[in-house]
């Protein structure tokens, strides 16, 4: 009985609250609190700076998986991958003080990760929740796909492999379509010749969209229809009431319109 009422104040209360923050382009204070008390703890990363990383789009987009049933639960290397990614984009731009060093990264992911998951496990509310849809103890997760060693060093330092690891994530198992991204090379141009572009497929369910963080600057996406021919994208957007992003490619979408555009051709 508790755990339904738990669960129904998460659902009709803190849920659509955090969707509010996401709306404004901010994270919940419980997230940002999870980034701030790691970076004063682990002295990896400067509170500003790991403040400034909870609200980028893909870094939120973990916090909002975590909740999410039709999602895997972010491991380190997840963390890792989206923090490394937000820190070399052309469209936030961040407090750096000095270059982050990639034993850094990995440290502070991990840590923030295992902080996250300390504060689900006091807090009921989230507690509940988790257990509903995982159907696990948030301290089952400390220990599972923790791990993010010197052997992510290669992808941390290699900002082409970064880029891939990074899209290639957001592939999901109810594919439908198959997004092209194609990405920058070392000059920061996205060549179009077979010879030198450089392109990930992801799959997409049509009906829904993509999660936050998927349509960024200094990319373009395009879709291959049944003759063969490259549909580009035109419009996307921000689907606020479900924490998600849609696209528009001419005569096909991958999710639906919404009033906030995020990127117009």
């Amino acid at each position: 009985m508790l755990s339904k009422i738990l669960n129904k104040i998460f659902t009709d209360f803190l849920w659509p609250k955090w969707l509010g923050f996401i709306s404004k382009s901010d994270s919940p204070r419980v997230w940002k609190k999870t980034f701030s008390t790691t970076a004063i703890q682990t002295n990896t990363l400067s509170k500003n700076l790991a403040e400034e990383i909870s609200k980028s789009p893909s870094v939120v987009r973990l916090m909002v998986n975590t909740f999410k049933p039709d999602r895997n639960f972010p491991s380190a290397e997840d963390y890792a991958i989206s923090i490394g990614y937000e820190l070399i984009q052309k469209d936030y731009h961040f407090s750096l003080e000095e270059k982050i060093k990639t034993w850094q990264i990995r440290n502070f992911s991990a840590a923030v990760r295992r902080e996250w998951l300390n504060t689900i496990n006091e807090n009921p509310i989230l507690k509940a929740r988790l257990k509903d849809i995982r159907d696990k103890h948030p301290s089952e997760f400390m220990l599972e796909n923790a791990s993010c060693d010197t052997s992510f060093d290669s992808i941390l330092q290699n900002p082409n492999k970064l880029r891939k690891l990074y899209f290639e994530s957001f592939t999901t198992p109810d594919k439908t379509e198959e997004v092209i991204v194609w990405l920058p090379n070392e000059y920061d141009v996205v060549a179009w010749s077979p010879d030198k572009r450089i392109t990930v497929k992801v799959g997409l369910n049509a009906s829904l969209g993509a999660d936050l963080g998927f349509i960024r600057v200094g990319q373009d996406y395009s879709l291959f229809d049944t003759s063969n021919e490259v549909e580009w994208l035109q419009v996307a957007y921000r689907d606020d009431a479900r924490a998600i992003e849609t696209m528009n490619f001419g005569s096909r979408s991958v999710g639906c319109a919404t009033n906030h555009i995020l990127w117009c051709k």
